[in-house]
């Protein structure tokens, strides 16, 4: 049908149209005639439902900027926060690293501590798990709560720095704390810096270290740092069963390999106790000998050795301060 025809209807009969349009077929017209669309666009938008915006918001939040600004413009007022279940326009446009978006709905006043379904991550968080540091950044900038937990490791509840520590990612553990997260926050697994050493990540390590950390914090029960930096097996892991005394499980040993040897010379360097980690080792030691297959002489011995091999490798510069 030519525009043409749409010219010259006056604008009464035009008014007319939605009566005998559904709405898609409604939306498909106003896009063929300027005249059509300057006369019936209001109406079409004051027929959108509410909940009809809130879908297409979803729609658009991904890789639609432009959608996304006119649902927010006036007069459409739509929702950002309430009745999308589980997935926000901000948690789509997080997961989709849009930050023209993301920008969008947070200068609209999207709630940037929503939780996913209500209790699960936050914005940040997300960005944390999709190595996103541009995204974190953006996040930061709008007061997204740094030091709020969340349970990437099953039930424990860590921060985003102890995240980005586990994974080992320097610059992301560098922004966070450039912008304050608390070093010392204390999940029930343990600090930031447990994270790191339990994880191998010494780059990571030492940054914290150099933060001023307690070095003499706990990982787990009965767990210190210079402990877990060995390697060594869980005191409270229960006896190897009739297969594993089959086949009797591996353990770190001797030589040290070079990230294990970095975190214990570290450790040492910055504090850590080797007579509260001998205490431990020999509190323990009839559990720990049964799981490296040696005996307790020999198992004593070698944990000395990798103690030795350790403190070799502190760097002269930090045996000074």
């Amino acid at each position: 049908m030519s525009t043409d025809y749409f010219a010259e209807l006056p604008p009464e009969l035009i008014n007319l149209l939605p009566l005998s349009l559904s709405l898609r077929s409604l939306s498909a017209l106003i896009l063929t005639c300027r005249r059509i669309h300057d006369i019936l666009q209001p109406e079409l938008e004051a027929s959108i439902s509410p909940s009809f915006r809130r879908h297409l918001l979803r729609k658009a939040a991904a890789e639609n900027p432009e959608i996304v600004a006119k649902l927010l413009s006036s007069p459409h007022g739509v929702d950002l926060d309430e009745g999308y279940d589980d997935r926000t326009p901000l948690y789509i446009a997080v997961n989709a690293g849009n930050k023209e978006i993301v920008a969008l709905l947070l200068g609209a006043g999207a709630n940037i501590t929503a939780r996913l379904g209500g209790s699960g991550p936050q914005a940040l968080h997300l960005a944390v798990c999709n190595l996103d540091l541009e995204m974190m950044r953006l996040l930061l900038d709008h007061d997204a709560p740094i030091d709020e937990t969340f349970g990437e490791y099953g039930d424990s509840n860590v921060t985003p720095l102890h995240h980005a520590c586990a994974i080992g990612q320097l610059e992301m553990v560098q922004l966070l704390l450039h912008r304050g997260a608390d070093i010392e926050y204390q999940s029930n697994l343990g600090s930031a810096l447990g994270f790191a050493v339990q994880s191998g990540k010494p780059d990571v390590a030492r940054l914290l270290l150099e933060r001023g950390p307690n070095v003499t914090v706990h990982w787990r029960v009965q767990q210190d740092l210079l402990y877990v930096a060995m390697a060594l097996r869980h005191p409270r892991r229960p006896s190897p069963t009739d297969r594993a005394e089959k086949e009797p499980a591996k353990w770190v040993g001797l030589p040290l390999g070079e990230p294990r040897k970095q975190l214990m010379a570290l450790l040492l360097a910055y504090g850590a106790s080797i007579d509260a980690t001998m205490d431990l080792i020999r509190q323990n030691l009839t559990a720990l000998t049964k799981g490296a297959n040696q005996t307790r002489s020999e198992y004593l011995a070698t944990v000395s050795g990798m103690l030795t091999e350790a403190e070799g490798a502190i760097p002269g510069r930090m045996l000074l301060q």
